[in-house]
């Protein structure tokens, strides 16, 4: 009997689809603040490692010095000249193995800022962001103005509106939600691409318009020559 219990379904009410819609547009603001966040480090990596890497190389030789001097300060001064070339040459390797690092996680994050676009990505999750936060505003805000949850009895009229009114609210997060993905998936030359055949059909669809309006008018201008005629012909 435990077990049936355990698994046995729970029957849903108001409150429940409420706040499963809430979480999930607190998920959705979570996700879309987080990538903000994400996009707006990566904007702003590449120019910060190149200038890393240009200092690096620019102040070669004054690190080179600054790290010879550090290590060979408390050498004998019987081996001064036989320590000071071998740490001068430790510290060319170990500057010579920093830049290169620095070069290859230049080039990385090259590659990653040519293929995600994180300046275009960031202004879509900023978007987006503020949509879902002003989606759970209104959501919260239009719910206490139909006077809350908590006294809506199954069976009258306020409960079956709360019930459309939160299937709406359903309907509106789900599209918000999709429109966020497929924004996230267009390249911005697809994005180009679209909106170009958005304009194409919207300049096809007047164009339409226009015909039909030109037809129409002929139509009625001819129906005016052909009843002009007969009037003529009766007289």
């Amino acid at each position: 009997m435990k077990l049936f219990h355990l698994f046995k379904k729970k029957e849903p009410n108001l409150i429940q689809s409420y706040y499963e819609i809430k979480k999930q547009c607190q998920f959705q603001v979570l996700f879309s603040g987080v990538l903000l966040i994400n996009f707006f480090i990566l904007q702003y990596s590449v120019p910060v490692s190149l200038v890393l890497l240009g200092s690096l190389t620019s102040s070669r030789e004054q690190l080179a010095l600054f790290l010879q001097r550090s290590s060979t300060s408390s050498q004998d001064t019987q081996k001064a000249e036989l320590d000071e070339n071998l740490a001068k040459k430790e510290a060319e390797i170990l500057l010579g193995k920093i830049i290169f690092i620095f070069g290859i996680i230049t080039i990385l994050l090259g590659v990653i800022n040519n293929t995600v676009r994180p300046a275009e990505n960031y202004d879509t999750c900023a978007k987006f962001n503020s949509k879902f936060s002003q989606f759970q505003r209104k959501l919260d805000l239009q719910i206490l103005n139909q006077g809350g949850l908590q006294n809506k009895l199954p069976e009258t009229d306020d409960f079956k509106l709360i019930c459309l009114f939160l299937i709406k609210k359903s309907d509106e997060l789900t599209k918000l939600i999709h429109e966020f993905n497929e924004a996230r998936s267009l390249s911005p030359r697809e994005a180009n691409i679209q909106a170009l055949n958005n304009q194409e059909n919207k300049d096809e669809l007047k164009s339409t318009n226009n015909t039909s309006h030109d037809l129409f008018d002929s139509a009625i201008s001819n129906n005016a020559t052909i009843n002009h005629s007969n009037s003529n012909n009766h007289k």
